[in-house]
């Protein structure tokens, strides 16, 4: 078995702010919940901003989640779930051009920067 960490984040509805959790999708809403002092909390979010944490943090310590813009040296990209490859993927944002090499590999090799929202 893996010690994979799961977890998402999300901007919430009621003040915009990024919140980290668990998903959790209901015809009502889509949500985060985390666990504080053993009770669980839970706050609807904007589904557009949901995105998975990727295993991998940035060369400053801030971890990268599907959806973010990381740059190598001075080439953007944005963090994409490729159903293909099961796995992460960097997507250009000038070219629009998916690199089929795994985040992993991509991280592996050199040092990134994670753009702030």
């Amino acid at each position: 078995m893996s010690n994979r960490i799961i977890k998402f984040h999300a901007k919430r509805k009621d003040n915009n702010q990024w919140i980290y959790g668990s998903l959790v999708k209901t015809p009502n809403g889509t949500y985060i919940e985390w666990y504080e002092d053993s009770i669980c909390n839970r706050v609807e979010v904007d589904p557009s901003t949901v995105g998975q944490y990727t295993g991998f943090k940035d060369r400053s310590g801030k971890e990268v989640y599907e959806g973010d813009t990381i740059m190598f040296g001075t080439v953007t990209f944005k963090v994409i779930w490729n159903e293909g490859l099961g796995g992460f993927s960097l997507k250009g944002s000038l070219t629009g051009i998916v690199n089929t090499t795994p985040l992993r590999l991509m991280i592996g090799r050199q040092s990134i920067d994670k753009k702030q929202y």
